[in-house]
């Protein structure tokens, strides 16, 4: 089913374009008010999430009922006071990829605001999904993590293949992963969240956890991929 997004920051997107304490001239402004229009009109959002108990084995994380192993220290980490865990995905669907490519053609500008506009889409999608998630858990006295994707810290990038296997991604929202890792529509995310039984502080800066931070383009800008300030 379609989820409808409401709205897309757009402070986000200024920072996702560079864009700090910088004043804008009207017309850029008004070009991006409307690529913000175009792309909530274009994308297709869904998003799935399913609950698992889950073991520690030597090799890693066990997602029970699936063939998911969730390796590496960061995970671990991760979810040390967890003994259930949530998959998710989401994707905002394959029109707004085409959308960009055609724009990044014969309208470059235009083509890089969409795709700023696209990233924030998808991590409002996100958003929309966690909280939902966080909802249900706190009506059982329960809390949970932030999401943890895959590339983060040392979470292999290929626990997309069984992560996405283990919800039906493909024939519940038609997501799936190359053979080069990278997910189709690429406007998409995969994550893992840990359930426990106490609130669990929300890190204000997550890039400590990602294997992208010595090279990160938003690092370079001065500001983070996972900021959430509104506009």
């Amino acid at each position: 089913m379609l989820q409808t997004i409401p709205r897309l920051s757009y402070g986000d997107i200024l920072r996702y374009l560079g864009y700090r304490n910088t004043d804008i001239p009207e017309t850029l402004e008004n070009l991006i008010r409307n690529c913000i229009d175009l792309t909530l009109q274009t994308i297709q959002a869904k998003s799935i999430f399913h609950r698992y108990p889950i073991s520690v084995l030597p090799e890693g994380i066990a997602v029970s009922g699936t063939n998911l192993i969730l390796e590496g220290q960061s995970i671990r980490t991760h979810l040390q006071q967890s003994q259930e865990i949530f998959l998710l995905a989401g994707t905002i669907g394959v029109e707004i990829d085409k959308l960009i490519r055609a724009k990044m053609v014969v309208a470059p500008d235009e083509g890089v605001i969409l795709d700023s506009c696209a990233t924030v889409a998808i991590e409002t999608l996100m958003d929309m999904t966690e909280e939902n998630i966080r909802d249900g858990c706190s009506r059982n006295e329960e809390s949970i993590t932030w999401r943890f994707s895959p590339g983060y810290g040392d979470l292999p990038l290929d626990t997309h293949t069984n992560l996405l296997a283990a919800l039906d991604a493909f024939k519940k929202i038609g997501l799936t992963v190359s053979r080069s890792l990278m997910l189709i529509p690429s406007k998409s995310v995969t994550a893992i969240i840990g359930v426990t039984q106490k609130v669990i502080k929300i890190p204000q800066n997550r890039c400590d956890t990602c294997n992208k931070k010595s090279n990160c383009m938003f690092q370079k800008a001065g500001f983070s991929c996972s900021s959430q300030i509104k506009a």
